[in-house]
């Protein structure tokens, strides 16, 4: 197991695992798919180009914000670090819901900008406007939700958002729009 910071360190052609936030993901011209994982925790990303093998390409059974593990090899000594993968070798750890946060969704938004995902977080008012914002579960960090009709679930309910992050370019603000909100389980 490597940290994606450490990726670039290892030898081309070892064999390595890698831990990540799926930020992007292409199918390419050949069948193949090309992969890019975040680690939160260093803000590296690593490159994966992933082959058919057996078992179904990532964009099957992969989201953007899910926490993938993935079995590769190491591929030249560009920036960022590359790994070469067959399907097989690329597993969901957990779904976005449980691997994404409204920290991190934040934090990293240039990543995310335009992606659909699912995320989990507090339904909060704005205290200035009353729109709905979703929160973690710490209150210091929200995004705004912009909804197709009202919110069912009331102000500090815990709710999944399945939706899309946007940048509004003119005011300068991001905003989540929701295609559902539904009260957690």
């Amino acid at each position: 197991m490597v940290s994606i910071s450490s990726l670039a360190s290892v030898d081309d052609g070892s064999d390595v695992r890698i831990e990540g936030i799926l930020v992007e993901l292409w199918k390419g011209d050949d069948g193949s798919e090309t992969l890019v994982l975040l680690d939160p925790s260093s803000q590296a990303t690593a490159r994966v180009r992933c082959a058919r093998g057996i078992a179904e390409l990532p964009t099957a059974r992969a989201g953007i914000g899910d926490l993938l593990l993935v079995r590769g090899e190491v591929a030249g000594t560009a920036l960022p670090p590359a790994l070469y993968a067959k399907s097989e070798d690329v597993f969901v750890l957990r779904p976005s819901e449980l691997a994404l946060s409204v920290t991190m969704l934040a934090d990293y938004w240039p990543l995310f900008e335009g992606d659909r995902f699912k995320i989990y977080g507090q339904l909060i008012a704005d205290p200035s406007s009353g729109a709905a914002r979703l929160s973690d579960s710490s209150g210091q960090t929200s995004i705004s939700l912009h909804c197709p009709g009202p919110v069912e679930a009331p102000p500090g309910s815990r709710v999944l958002v399945d939706g899309r992050l946007l940048v509004d370019k003119c005011h300068m603000y991001l905003y989540i729009e929701a295609e559902s909100i539904s009260r957690a389980p």
